[in-house]
């Protein structure tokens, strides 16, 4: 699997995507906090013309995603659609897989247990064809990365998707601009600040409590398919991890 769609969970689970409109006010959704939906219109205080905010989820079965007419109409208006980071852009992707190493190319292997690492190998090698004596060079949150995403080949009935990637394949038909909000050096730093030993600690809980990845998911898309933004976030506030 080429290295670069581990970008896709690099950052937190959940993104922003943002699109500016060409014309005029096309009313989505108005709500309070305990309103259910995943699709905001950004518009009033004198704004000329309004935006959208999506909230996507980097990774979920095929057989979960539907095309919503809501996301579709407001999409086919605008003029830019921003993501979090801009996945076109060479000089980020390099960035990434720079970042993405250990310093002086550490194999983190050698701090974890042999039946960590066994497992770690067990689950990532049929998927990623690699296993720790090349991954291991690789921070750990790409390695829970790797893991995720092998996790969930194993469990969706059709594979895996992302928005993103549905997104920005609709925008480039459209030769619609693309832009990011973020940086890569940005977003890697972030698991930069979490210690070491906290880091090992996280991937050893997913490869060594049963389903532990699994059922956290499913329990995640169901809250993501019924839109219940205030679940997910209860979902994120109650384990560790996130």
């Amino acid at each position: 699997m080429c290295f670069t769609a581990f970008l896709i969970f690099i950052s937190l689970l959940f993104s922003s995507t943002v699109w500016a409109q060409e014309d005029g006010p096309y009313l989505i959704h108005q709500g309070d906090e305990s309103s259910s939906t995943l699709l905001w219109e950004v518009s009033g205080n004198d704004l000329d013309e309004p935006s959208y905010v999506f909230g996507t989820i980097h990774l979920i079965c095929s057989e979960y995603v539907a095309e919503d007419d809501r996301v579709t109409s407001a999409l086919d208006q605008a003029e830019l659609l921003a993501l979090e980071l801009d996945m076109t852009d060479q000089a980020q992707m390099a960035q990434v897989q720079q970042l993405s190493m250990n310093e002086g190319g550490h194999n983190i292997s050698s701090d974890l247990d042999d039946e960590v690492v066994a497992k770690i190998d067990e689950l990532i090698q049929p998927q990623m064809g690699m296993g720790m004596s090349q991954a291991g060079m690789m921070k750990p949150f790409v390695i829970q990365s790797m893991i995720m995403m092998a996790e969930m080949e194993n469990t969706c009935d059709e594979g895996i998707s992302s928005y993103e990637d549905i997104l920005l394949e609709s925008a480039q038909q459209q030769d619609m601009e693309i832009a990011g909000l973020e940086t890569a050096e940005f977003q890697i730093g972030l698991f930069d600040d979490i210690p070491m030993n906290e880091q090992l600690d996280q991937l050893e809980t997913m490869v060594t409590e049963e389903n532990y990845v699994t059922d956290q998911f499913d329990e995640l898309f169901n809250r993501y398919l019924h839109e219940d933004i205030q679940g997910m976030y209860k979902l994120f506030e109650e384990d560790e991890m996130w």
